[in-house]
């Protein structure tokens, strides 16, 4: 008898219990195809600047341009289905269970001071419309479980032309305690 046979399995397993493990094993699979289809459909063919602009609506920083409005439909429509489920999950085990870099920067955008922060960035950088936006995007650093570093990169279309000055705003944001604090 070798050092491992002890721990091999006495009995067969539960037919039923096979069963459940194999549907869990199916529907993560078609989850994640399902995610990616949704993420193609939003952002496929876009070049980098409209994805900017399209995030960039998302915070509120401008209005949506008609040619991406359905796409921004998209991302809306995902986000709250996300958040359903994250709610959800939540309610049933009692604990905030996603840790994601998308799920920190949802967090911010609900923050009662956003539209202000939004308000102030436009006043400052003289942002009216999309031709104001050469970049807009989301950076980030995890720094602890549920914990992090992140907020908003802004380069101009001129500075994003030439690898020019970025503007960038942070927050350490706490997922568990659902706390923003500038850093």
């Amino acid at each position: 008898m070798g050092i491992f046979d002890s721990f091999r399995r006495k009995k067969p397993t539960d037919p039923t219990l096979k069963r459940a493990m194999e549907d869990y094993q199916r529907n993560l699979a078609r989850g994640a195809d399902e995610a990616v289809k949704s993420v193609e459909a939003i952002f496929g063919g876009l070049s980098d600047r409209e994805v900017s602009v399209l995030v960039a609506s998302v915070a509120g920083l401008i209005q949506v341009p008609p040619r991406l409005a359905n796409r921004l439909d998209l991302l809306t429509a995902r986000k709250g289905r996300n958040t359903q489920r994250e709610a959800e999950a939540e309610r049933f085990f009692g604990a905030h269970l996603v840790d994601a870099l998308d799920a920190a920067t949802d967090l911010l955008q609900r923050q009662a001071w956003w539209s202000d922060f939004i308000a102030t960035i436009r006043k400052e950088k003289g942002i009216r419309t999309e031709a104001d936006i050469g970049r807009w995007g989301p950076h980030g650093k995890q720094v602890a479980p549920f914990v992090w570093d992140c907020g908003f990169v802004f380069q101009t279309p001129e500075a994003a032309e030439r690898d020019g000055p970025v503007s960038v705003w942070s927050w350490r944001v706490d997922l568990r305690q659902r706390t923003c604090q500038p850093i």
